[in-house]
């Protein structure tokens, strides 16, 4: 192993440690939106059945 190798692993370390940050990223925005979604459709379930009982 040799000086060029440890300077391509520690790119590639880098690189994903890049990409992984902004999986992170999309999951949060993508898990933000799950749960606002399911809580105006709980929202609208409860104000639909609310009207059905009047």
């Amino acid at each position: 192993m040799n000086d060029t190798d440890l300077k391509i692993y520690f790119i590639n370390t880098v690189t994903m440690a890049l990409n992984f940050a902004e999986i992170e990223l999309g999951l949060k925005i993508v898990l933000t939106v799950t749960a606002i979604g399911y809580t105006a459709t709980k929202w609208w379930l409860m104000v639909k059945h609310k009207d059905k009982e009047k």
